[in-house]
């Protein structure tokens, strides 16, 4: 269930919950809340709320809400759980627990790993005893949440996409028979509208991005936006519709850069400078991120494995031209720190640059700023910063990063940085900021692809020799080149003229 604040989804998961314990005897329900003040003033109070007192026995002690049966069957019971002090690795408390159905209310504070986790749970419990049918239930889980939290993103691709989020692995895959979505609005919950009529004013006052997700339950749009000035039409550059948007040059300088974590996404991206055509049809040397690399769980050797094999020529002529032109691999400082398994005397960034050195690539270098407190806050400005100026595009081939750009929210503690969390879409932008603080700077064409550029535009094939001869001579030594026009020709055809 998903839409805006006051539609009635935190109740629905505890009549679903309430709907199995008084089917199966025996049955045990989980709902989930982030932290405990969240629980008790939400699905603890509609519980209150919906059901007389001595309908079932509460334990205060344990949050458990036990409602008996007939004479002879099973009491049921449902189990109000929260995150200890916050963290998601306190949901091993359930690790021997088995719930046929499990509720998280507002999961977009979640992440894809605690949904994962909670799902190995979701199974009958013994005890659990067949209802007035004689049926077992069939284990289930659900989720209540507004379109915002850090896990929004895993959600709308799982829920809205259907599609397995980059998260999951290659291995998981979606059945769309088992993932459906209900969207709700505070106009599906009249008992609210009825018991405080001005909390629909309340919303329609709020910030336009905040009143979108609050109260029409807008699903695209991510509140608190970071990039809020980035669109598919100024910055992604589609080269299947569009191949001569962008004039490669080939001379430019090539930079990758790279978040790498075991645990987490390893991501790297290559970057150079490109004369690219605007909306507005002018051209200028923009920025271009034209490949990305994007990985779960693998090791930083073959992590680096992969940076050459993904180094394929095709701007640059060949796989060696390509790896020739790279100047430079910007890395996190705390690479330099960090020491490697099994080799604890070296760096993780040493392990890196010996792999990189043995295929053709640099040794990794600390990005620009990496050491600051404040790299994270002057990276996402930069990023903004450039997009604003279309000083930054991407191929449409970065489909990930494309896609994680959206999806980046203002920190809710710091306005000018990004929201810390831990999902693929935020070591996507610690990779894209290393590369962002660290641009190298354009190098004019050599002189000679620009004598080659400008002979070739002389179609006079007798002015395009004597071209050619003046600059072979010596003429255009010292850039005096320069000042040979493309009027240049033979004496007789100036005196003609006189």
């Amino acid at each position: 269930m998903v839409g805006g604040a006051g539609s009635g989804k935190s109740l629905a998961l505890l009549w679903e919950a309430l709907d199995f314990v008084y089917s199966f005897p025996g049955f045990q329900a989980l709902l989930l809340r982030r932290n405990y003040p969240e629980l008790e003033k939400g699905l603890i109070a509609d519980l209150r709320s919906t059901l007389p007192p001595h309908t079932y026995h509460w334990d205060d002690s344990d949050h458990i809400a036990t409602f008996p049966m007939a004479a002879g069957r099973a009491p049921s019971k449902i189990f109000f759980g929260y995150c200890k002090d916050g963290k998601e690795r306190s949901l091993s408390q359930y690790l021997s627990s088995a719930f046929p159905f499990i509720g998280i209310d507002e999961m977009g504070q979640f992440s894809f790993w605690a949904w994962q986790f909670l799902s190995s749970r979701n199974r009958i419990n013994v005890g659990c005893e067949p209802n007035a049918q004689g049926r077992m239930p069939a284990p289930c889980m659900a989720g209540a949440t507004n379109p915002m939290g850090p896990g929004w993103p895993w959600i709308k691709r799982m829920w809205l996409d259907l599609s397995a989020p980059p998260e999951a692995g290659d291995s998981f895959l979606i059945n769309p028979d088992e993932y459906f979505h209900v969207h709700s609005t505070i106009l599906d919950n009249q008992r609210l509208l009825d018991r405080d009529p001005g909390y629909l004013d309340k919303l329609k006052k709020l910030p336009e991005d905040l009143r979108k997700k609050l109260l029409d339950g807008d699903v695209n749009l991510v509140s608190g936006q970071y990039y809020s000035n980035f669109t598919r039409e100024r910055h992604v550059v589609d080269l299947d519709a569009d191949p001569g948007r962008v004039e490669w040059q080939p001379w430019q300088p090539v930079w990758i850069s790279l978040d790498w974590g075991l645990a987490h996404f390893a991501c790297a991206h290559w970057f150079t400078r490109a004369l690219v055509r605007r909306p507005d049809g002018t051209r200028s040397e923009t920025v271009v991120c034209y490949r990305e690399l994007i990985v779960r769980e693998t090791g930083i050797k073959d992590f680096a494995r992969l940076m050459a094999e993904m180094c394929d020529g095709r701007f640059h002529g060949s796989p060696a031209q390509e790896k020739e032109a790279v100047t430079a691999v910007f890395v996190s400082h705390e690479l330099f720190a960090r020491r490697s398994d099994p080799s604890p005397d070296q760096t993780v960034a040493f392990e890196l640059g010996r792999a990189l050195k043995r295929r053709h690539l640099p040794f990794p270098q600390r990005a620009a700023g990496s050491a600051s407190t404040q790299e994270r806050r002057t990276g996402a400005a930069m990023i903004y910063e450039d997009l604003e100026a279309g000083e930054l595009v991407f191929l449409a081939s970065c489909h990930r990063t494309v896609s994680a750009l959206p999806m980046l929210a203002r920190s809710e503690t710091d306005i000018e940085d990004v929201q810390k969390t831990e999902t693929m879409e935020d070591d996507i932008f610690d990779s894209l900021k290393h590369g962002v603080l660290s641009i190298r700077r354009g190098r004019s064409k050599p002189l000679a692809d620009e004598i080659r550029s400008r002979a070739e535009a002389i179609e006079d094939p007798v002015k395009k020799w004597f071209f050619l001869r003046a600059h072979n001579s010596g003429i255009g030594e010292n850039d005096k080149w320069k000042n040979i026009g493309t009027e240049l020709g033979p004496m007789w055809a100036s005196r003609s003229q006189t």
